[in-house]
This record gives C-alpha cells, structure tokens and sequence, in this order.
C-alpha cells in the first residue's frame, strides 16, 4: 500500500447526529411530578456562608453531624437520594422549576433519559441496539418482513404440497407460469421430470406413462394397423400360392407403413433431445441475456469508475476517521521521537484491524452484498451505511491496535517511547528486507558499501555495480543505493 492510502492524521472527527425518537412530555408524568398550585420557589438575595461544617442561610443554622441534620432545633435523619427513574424525574422538575430559562434543556435531558429507560428494556446494550438496527435495515423494514413472511409462507405450503404429492402443486405451478407469461417453460420441464421419475422410481414411471403411451399409439391407429395385418393373413385351409402371396404382400405393405411411421416418431425423439436445453446451458443464455440488456448501462452504475468512485469515497472518509481517533494518542508524551516509517507501520496495522472486522461482520456484509446487488446500485445508500458503520467502529479499533503494539504507552513517557519505536523500526526494517529478499528485489541502503565489503565473486564483471546493485560479503544480502 502506497503512503497515499495511509492515515490523514489531520482528519477531524465528524459527530453523527441520531435518528429522531419518540419524546416524552415532562409534564404528561401525573402523578410522579406534581406541581403544587399556587406555590413558587424563590431564592433572592440570600447569601449561603460555608464555615467549616456549618451553613448559614438568613441567620438559620445547619449543622452535618454523620447522618443527622439539624435544622431550627429539630433533628432528622438524611436518607440518601436513591438513582431511580423517579427520584431523576422529580430533580429535573425541581430544575425546571427553579428558572424558566431550564425549561427546553430540562425536556430534551427527559426526553432522552426516558427513551434510553424504554430502550434499554428491550436491548440491555448499544451494542445490540446497533445490531438490531442493522438486521432491520437488512431485510427492509416492516415492508420488507411482510414480503419475506409471504414468500416463506408460500414456499411452505408449495413444500407440504410436494411432500404430500398433492398434484394440485400443478395448478400452482401452471397458474404462476401463467402469471408470468413464461407457460412455455412448462414444455421444458416435462422431459427432465419423466427423465428423472423414471431413474429414480421405475414403477411409478410406468405407471404414470401408460396411459399416455396407450392414447398415443391409438391416436395413430396402431391397433388398426395390426388388426389389418392380422385379417390379410387370415387364409383358409386351402388357399393357392398365388393367394397366400397376395396376401403377403399386402401385410408387408401395412408392416412397412408401420416402420415408417416407428422410424418418423424415433427421429422426431432425437431431434427434441437435440434441441434440449440442459440446466447449465439455459444458465449460459440467461446470463448472456442480462449481459446483452446490461451493456447500455456499463458506463453508470454498474461500470468499474462508479466502483473505484465510491471505493475512493469509502478510503477517504476510513482515514479521516480513524486518523481522528489516532492523533488524540499521538499527543501523548510515549509517541513524541516516532519516525514517519513507524507512524505508516502503525496506520497500516489499523487498516488491517478495520477490514478484518468488518470482513467478520456477517450483518455488514450481508447489507453490502444486497446494496450492491440491486440492479441499480444507489451510490449515497452505499457510502451512508459504509461511513455509518465505521463511525461507530473506528474509536474501538484504533484502540485495539495501539494497545496490543504498545501495552504500556499509557504509563511510558516519552523515553520508553523512543525504546520502543527503535525496537519498532528495526521489526519494521526487518519485514521490508525479508519481503525484498522473497522477491529477489534488492534492499535499498542509505550509503554504497564499501569496495572491500561487496563480494565481487557474484559481480565479477561488475555489471550489478554500474547499476547501483551489489551483494555483501558475510550477510550475503542484495542492496542498492539508488532509489
């Protein structure tokens, strides 16, 4: 990967507005928030003193003592306020009412407590709520579910139906075909269901051909044709030679009508077997179908720079995004002295951690897959669901990987920072030369070796030399010093 596909550590994180919620109206809680009528709450031109554990308010005195509060003489107990849906309604009602100016912050923060109190009901965790969200994204809504059960509805009935062998399926099947204007497909199943009744249950074929086969031959009068030949040889006792040769040769004739007639339905057998499509070819000619009705749109939707458009997109906004959450670690004393070779080290190492989750996320594959698929791919639908999923992984990502390369750069300062970028650098160096050496590419070296250094038994003519190439005696390694 070139450094042009590295980390922007420049990006600035986006904050992702959420989808509009059913609200709650403070005042619609009755009877657990009840104002008290004609009574108002002011606090003007008091002055509160703290001495100490001792509050003065007007001249009255309060003193702490442990659990007890006195205040005026009398003595009390304080019981500690409980964090319970309605003792957080009754201070934010208490808010409200001590300014006017708190009334619209006081419904939002209500708002939004009472949704994540209805929400976390049904999904203990966001992590559930996102998943959940996903999964109803994925097969389209309640519009969607309501498709889906019709169609699992209709396939398990088509099943029990199949299962049963109740040939009203047929009907089913006929009445679709019909709807489809595809009847003519019912012609190309027949010879592979005969085909296939016949390999697999011999006695139910013939059975079910039989009185197909009968109608046949006596549509074509082959009974006639036998029982013509039968009564031309019926001759008497006595009959003359020249008789039993007449009538010889009239059942010759009536036996040659009858081969023509078998040669005729053979070869119009072949000639449908011939014609016949099987299931991979009728898949050849589909698909050069679509491919011939798809050409007109090679150059939109579906072409390869809408692909590397949307792919581009995608790249830039995964950068920015995880280069957000990454400077904020760069800022700390452990990172400062890090070569740039670490820092691109580093950013790959995210990339690899971004793709690898999300080519484990089977929700999020199976989105893309579907966005993708359509026939005609809505490009924003794409980049929203694609950014959307990587805002809320990016953070838990870059975390991942700065912890598992650096364990201790929370508590190391800047000096264990430079131990382990050195160290960094090396493992670094180390990958690149075995990468080099695998594909027989040489090392690139900041200085030329030395004369005595080059081992000019490989070189001898000194041809790798002149180009800038050279072997290393003892390492044996294969180095250049030009870029």
């Amino acid at each position: 990967m070139s450094d042009a596909g590295i980390l922007d550590f420049a990006g600035i994180e986006t904050p992702v507005s959420g989808a509009d919620s059913e609200t709650f109206d403070l005042d619609s809680i009755g009877s657990e928030v009840q104002p008290v009528e004609g009574q108002e709450t002011k606090i003007e031109g008091q002055e509160t003193k703290v001495e100490g554990q001792e509050t003065k308010v007007e001249g009255q005195e309060i003193k702490v003592e442990g659990q007890e509060q006195k205040v005026e003489g009398q003595e009390q107990k304080v019981t500690p306020t409980e964090a319970n849906p309605d003792s957080v309604r009754k201070a934010l009602k208490s808010w409200r009412d001590s300014d006017a100016k708190n009334a619209a912050i006081v419904k939002e923060l209500h708002n939004s407590y009472e949704r994540y109190q209805a929400a976390t009901k049904v999904f203990p965790t966001v992590a559930e709520m996102r998943a959940a969200k996903e999964f109803i994204d994925l097969v389209g809504g309640q519009d969607g579910y309501d498709k889906l059960s019709s169609m699992v509805k209709s396939v398990e009935a088509s099943d029990q139906k199949l299962y049963s062998g109740d040939p009203s399926l047929w009907d089913d099947v006929i009445e679709d075909l019909k709807g489809e204007g595809k009847l003519d497909s019912l012609g190309k199943l027949a010879p592979a269901f005969f085909e296939n009744l016949q390999k697999y249950d011999k006695e139910g074929y013939y059975s079910a051909f039989a009185p197909h086969f009968l109608a046949g031959i006596e549509e074509v009068n082959l009974p006639g044709a036998i029982a013509a030949v039968a009564k031309v040889l019926e001759l008497p006792q006595d009959a003359k030679p020249e008789q039993i040769a007449a009538a010889v040769a009239e059942a010759k004739k009536i036996v040659a009508g009858m081969s023509d007639w078998y040669k005729g339905l053979k070869q119009t057998s072949e000639t449908a077997k011939s014609k016949r499509v099987d299931p991979e070819r009728l898949k050849l000619d589909e698909e050069r179908k679509r491919f011939n009705e798809e050409q007109e749109k090679f150059k939109t939707n579906q072409s390869k720079e809408f692909q590397k458009s949307v792919g581009a997109e995608s790249l830039k906004h995964d950068n920015e995004k995880l280069g957000s959450h990454l400077k904020n670690y760069l800022k700390m004393p452990f990172f400062k002295g890090f070569p740039r070779e670490t820092l691109v080290d580093l950013a790959k190492g995210i990339q690899s951690r971004l793709y690898a989750t999300l080519e484990a996320d089977a929700i999020y594959q199976k989105q893309m897959k579907a966005l993708w698929g359509a026939k005609d791919p809505d490009r924003q639908k794409i980049l929203d669901y694609h950014k959307g999923k990587i805002d809320t992984i990016a953070a838990e990502v870059v975390r991942q990987t700065v912890q598992s390369r650096y364990p201790g750069y929370a508590k190391g300062g800047s000096a264990a920072g430079r131990i382990a970028a050195k160290e960094e650098k090396k493992t670094v160096q180390i990958q690149v030369e075995q990468k080099a050496t695998a594909e027989g590419k040489p090392i690139y070296v900041m200085k030329k070796p030395d004369w005595d250094s080059i081992d000019w038994d490989k070189d001898p003519k000194q041809y790798l030399y002149a180009a800038g190439k050279a072997y290393l005696k003892g390492s044996g390694k294969f180095v250049t010093w030009r870029k």
